[in-house]
C-alpha cells in the first residue's frame, strides 16, 4: 500500500494511494498511566484510554474533502472520547467526523462518544460493527448533508440525550438489535427524523421527539420504520408539525408506539405501506391535515387511540383507514341531531370499536344513539353501549362508512323501519370522504 503524510500547518494528511482518507495528527496513544488524553487535531485512536477535546476541531485550509475523510476515527475497544463540548467541524459536508470501526470485519466495544458536537460533514457521527457497551450521551449532530447520526450491523448499544438536527436524516439505522434509544430530539431534518432498515429490531426507544422534519422526498415524515424493521417498542414520542406523514410504516412488522402524540403533520398522522400488524396503544393523533390512520397497504392493531374531541378507536390486525370528520362536514340528517364529530372507518375487515365520550347523564338518558353513514343514509349501529359514569357511548362497526352519535327525536331501536333515515343524493361517500360534502375535506 502506498502510504505518505503530507505536512499542513503541523497537522498530518494521511494519504493512501490517490485518495484522501483521514486529516489528522499522529496516532493518539494513551498510554500506561491511564491520563487522559488531549486531543486538538483530527486523529485515529489505536489504544485504549480515555480522551479530550481541548477546542474545537477543524479542517486545516486547503485539505482536500471528499466521502472518504475522516476527522476522529476510533479502531480499539476501551475508549471513552469526552468533546468536552466542544465541535468538530467539517466542510462541503463531506465525509465523516467520528467514525467508530475497528475494520470491515471485526467488530468494536465498550466505546463512549460524549459531550460533543458533530457538524457540516456528509456524516456527522458513524458507527459500524459495534457490540455490548457502546455508548453515545450528549452528541449534537446538525447540519450535516446526509445524515446526522448512522448506525450500521451492530448490537447492545445505548444512545441517550441526541440531538439531530438540520441534516438530511437525523439518526438513520440499519442492521441494529437490542439497543436502547432515550431522549432524542430529532428536529427539522429535511427527509425524516428517524429512519431505520435493513433488520432493526428488538430496540427500545423512549422520549423521542420527532418536530419539524421532512419536505423534501417521498417518504418525508417525523418517523419512517422500513424494511425488516420489527418488534421495537417506542414509548413516550411526540411526533409534531412534520411534513408528509408522522408515523411512516413500510416493511414493517410487530413494532409498538405506546403513549404517544401525533398531530399538526400536513398530511396524514400514521401511514401503513405494508404495515404487518404494528400495535398503536393510547397514541393521540389528532389535528393532522390527512386521515388519523391512513392503510395503503398491511394492517394495524390499534388500543385507545385518541382522535381528539374525546373519540377514541380500537382494532386488532385490520386493514383500516380512520379519519375524524368534523361535525359541520357531515351529512344532514332528519328526526334528529348530531351530538358528536363523526368517525369515517374504510377497509373493515372483522370489527373495529368507537367510543364517544364527553357526555354528561341528562344526554345519554335523552335518546342517544350511534348511526353509521353510507354515503346514503344514516342507519343505526346495533349494540351500542352506553356508561353514564364515564359518560361515553360505544359503538362495534362491522362495514364502513362513518360513525356518529345522533341525539334522535324518538330513539328508534334500529332496523330498516326504524332510524333509517334519508339524506339527499348529493352528499359522497369514499375513502377520507365519506358523509361530507362533495369538495370538503375531513381532519385527520
Amino acid at each position: 500500500m502506498n502510504v505518505s503524510r503530507l505536512l499542513l500547518g503541523g497537522t498530518v494528511l494521511l494519504l493512501v494511494g490517490a485518495g484522501l482518507v483521514a486529516a489528522a495528527s499522529p496516532p493518539v496513544e494513551a498510554g500506561d498511566d491511564g491520563a487522559t488524553r488531549e486531543i486538538d487535531a483530527c486523529t485515529t485512536i489505536t489504544e485504549s484510554g480515555t480522551y479530550e477535546l481541548v477546542g474545537d476541531l477543524s479542517l486545516p485550509a486547503g485539505t482536500q474533502t471528499d466521502d472518504e475523510l475522516v476527522c476522529i476515527r476510533v479502531r480499539t475497544d476501551g475508549v471513552t472520547l469526552d468533546g468536552s463540548g466542544y465541535a468538530v467541524a467539517g466542510r462541503n459536508g463531506t465525509g465523516t467526523g467520528i467514525l467508530i470501526r475497528r475494520s470491515e470485519i471485526e467488530t468494536i466495544s465498550d466505546v463512549t462518544i460524549e459531550n460533543v458536537t458533530v457538524e457540516n460533514w456528509g456524516t456527522g457521527v458513524a458507527l459500524f460493527g459495534g457490540e455490548e457497551g457502546v455508548h453515545f450521551r450528549a452528541v449534537t449532530a446538525r447540519t450535516n448533508a446526509d445524515r446526522g447520526i448512522y448506525l450500521q450491523d451492530s448490537t447492545g448499544v445505548e444512545v441517550r440525550d441526541i440531538a439531530a438536527t438540520d441534516n438530511r436524516i437525523g439518526m438513520s439505522l440499519r442492521g441494529v438489535g437490542r439497543s436502547t434509544f432515550r431522549g432524542l430530539e430529532l428536529r427539522d431534518n429535511a427527509d425524516t427524523g428517524l429512519f431505520s432498515t435493513g433488520g432493526v429490531f428488538r430496540n427500545t426507544f423512549d422520549d423521542v421527539r420527532a418536530t419539524g422534519n421532512g419536505g423534501s422526498v417521498y417518504f418525508s415524515s417525523g418517523i419512517y420504520l422500513s424494511t425488516d424493521t420489527f418488534d421495537n417498542v417506542f414509548e413516550g414520542v411526540s411526533v409534531r408539525n412534520n411534513t408528509g406523514a408522522g408515523l411512516l410504516f413500510s416493511d414493517s412488522s410487530q413494532n409498538t408506539v405506546r403513549d404517544a402524540v401525533v398531530e399538526d403533520t400536513d398530511g396524514p398522522g400514521v401511514v401503513g405501506d405494508f404495515a404487518g400488524n404494528d400495535s398503536l396503544l393510547n397514541v393521540t393523533v389528532r389535528d393532522n391535515a390527512g386521515p388519523a390512520i391512513l392503510r395503503q397497504m398491511g394492517t394495524f392493531s390499534a388500543d385507545r387511540v385518541d382522535l381528539g374531541g374525546g373519540i377514541t378507536v380500537g382494532f386488532t390486525d385490520e386493514p383500516v383507514s380512520v379519519a375524524r370528520v368534523d361535525t359541520e362536514k357531515l351529512a344532514t340528517l332528519a328526526g334528529g341531531a348530531l351530538a358528536s364529530a363523526g368517525v369515517n372507518v374504510t377497509g373493515v375487515a372483522a370489527a373495529v370499536t368507537v367510543t364517544f365520550g364527553g357526555f354528561d347523564s341528562t344526554a345519554l338518558d335523552g335518546g342517544v344513539e350511534v348511526r353509521r353513514f353510507d354515503g346514503r343514509e344514516w342507519r343505526p349501529v346495533a349494540n351500542a353501549s352506553v356508561d353514564p359514569r364515564s359518560g361515553t357511548i360505544t359503538a362495534t362497526v362491522r362495514e364502513d362508512g362513518v360513525v356518529a352519535v345522533v341525539q334522535s327525536d324518538d330513539a328508534p331501536a334500529g332496523g330498516d323501519e326504524a332510524g333509517v333515515v334519508r339524506v339527499p343524493d348529493d352528499t359522497i361517500a369514499g375513502h377520507g370522504s365519506a358523509g361530507c360534502r362533495a369538495g370538503e375535506r375531513p381532519g385527520g
